[in-house]
């Protein structure tokens, strides 16, 4: 499973498929024009909400910084959609301030100077890269790849708020410490990024949980919609933000019928994407399409569905409690990657540990399962996992178009130009880490994680 304004989405949240070819006995699976499950865009969960979009034309002078840095990134004119004039789009949100407020909303400090002021959405982004990406012609909103300050001449408010980071009073600040290094590979620990430009259709929050599988958007969403607390709330209630969402009688997540009845969104549908469409085949029978287009309908063009989809979830995590309900379940999705690894020791350190789930968090597919085992049956993981990155000055690094890609010893075969190149910057984001942070580190170094328990132990770590 691959776990890619950087609205890759660790990216780096963006899926990774193999490349397989199609069973040439079935036709091409052609979606349907509409969802079976849509999400109501007429919804208002703030009074005044409305989305507005913005043309790029007159806007050019912002978006050519974004084109220059991309292109230094190795991406030639021709394949950047600023370079090519590419129809871009902003989009701002505004809804009643006052409103927000009234209904337990935090404040929000532009908006209490002037709360007429919209609050930066996201952009139209296409992924350009086809050099380095398998899959081409999606388009869709990202807060990622941009950073919104850039658009401050549009008077739009960027959503400011903490990132995940570890509290050493908290009584799970060991566990805040293990996520951290894949936090930061996925994207620093923002929570207000998502992306819906690839064929996942959407991805969210501080460690983008994608919604194409079964154990993460989904989980993620099941987890919010039953907590008691965030029902409680009257701001960060999970019925003002989707009411569209409930629980079935088994469980799973539904979605709520004119009828009363909830009809699960967790089936699969026994297809899946790839470079050609979607493949027919059990073997791949993951891909939960109802859900993923009930978050965004259509991957190769925008939508107000995911607009508004994305809105909801931007200003839901405005809320403190909201934020805090989603690290358990993403610590779960974690633990549960690092558990179908095989042939690897019972216990090893939790920082060898870490670093193994900053890979399988972006991908846990059965090849980089084996590989990752690899990696942890070798007498210094950390290192080898290290090793694995080319950086500038390497005589034996290697480039294409401008972009170091990570090197391939005999027991880390990928293959993959957009692979190599996104492993390599997980691992540069997870060294620099642990640079600024050496006690880290010592700290992780200093416990164990049990791959049949799924537990710390150590001195330092909590005994749950």
């Amino acid at each position: 499973m691959m776990k890619t304004f950087w609205i890759a989405m660790s990216v780096c949240c963006v899926a990774v498929f193999a490349t397989a070819g199609e069973d040439p006995s079935l036709p091409p699976y052609k979606w349907p024009d509409y969802p079976k499950y849509s999400l109501r865009t007429e919804h208002q969960p703030i009074k005044g909400w409305k989305i507005e979009t913005l043309y790029k034309g007159s806007r050019e002078v912002f978006l050519r910084e974004s084109g220059r840095d991309r292109k230094a990134n190795g991406v030639k004119s021709k394949d950047n959609p600023t370079a090519k004039g590419l129809d871009e789009h902003l989009y701002l949100l505004h809804f009643d301030y006052a409103d927000y407020r009234r209904q337990g909303g935090p404040p929000i400090a532009e908006l209490e100077v002037d709360p007429q002021r919209p609050v930066f959405l996201g952009w139209d982004f296409n992924d350009f890269s086809t050099r380095f990406h398998r899959w081409t012609g999606e388009r869709g909103l990202s807060r990622k790849y941009v950073n919104p300050a850039e658009f401050s001449s549009e008077r739009s408010v960027p959503l400011d708020v903490p990132h995940f980071h570890v509290n050493p009073n908290c009584r799970h600040a060991d566990w805040q410490r293990f996520l951290l290094p894949v936090v930061t590979a996925e994207g620093g620990g923002d929570f207000m990024i998502v992306n819906a430009f690839d064929k996942a259709g959407m991805t969210v929050g501080f460690i983008q949980m994608a919604a194409h599988t079964p154990d993460d958007m989904i989980s993620l969403m099941r987890h919010l919609i039953q907590d008691e607390e965030l029902k409680k709330d009257p701001y960060a209630n999970p019925e003002r933000w989707f009411p569209e969402l409930g629980i079935t009688e088994d469980g799973k997540l539904g979605y709520k019928l004119s009828s009363g009845e909830i009809v699960s969104l967790e089936e699969c549908t026994e297809h899946r994407n790839s470079n050609e469409g979607f493949r027919r085949s059990p073997s791949w029978a993951y891909f939960r399409e109802d859900f993923v287009r009930f978050c965004n309908p259509s991957v190769t063009e925008m939508n107000q569905a995911e607009l508004h989809f994305a809105a909801r979830w931007l200003m839901w995590s405005m809320s403190p409690a909201m934020r805090e309900a989603q690290v358990q379940p993403s610590k779960d999705n974690v633990i549960k990657s690092l558990m179908k690894l095989e042939g690897v020791p019972r216990r090893v350190s939790a920082a060898d540990a870490a670093i193994a789930a900053v890979v399988l968090h972006w991908n846990d597919g059965a090849a980089y399962r084996k590989r990752v085992a690899g990696m942890l049956r070798h007498n210094t993981p950390i290192k080898s996992f290290f090793s694995l990155e080319s950086r500038k000055g390497d005589p034996k690094a290697e480039a294409v178009y401008g972009k170091l890609l990570c090197k391939e010893p005999d027991w880390w075969q990928i293959g993959n130009q957009s692979e190599r190149q996104l492993i390599n910057r997980r691992i540069e984001a997870v060294r620099l880490l642990f640079e600024r942070d050496p006690d880290l580190l010592s700290r992780l170094r200093a416990m164990t994680f049990d791959f049949e328990t799924g537990e710390l132990s150590g001195k330092l770590a909590f005994a749950e």
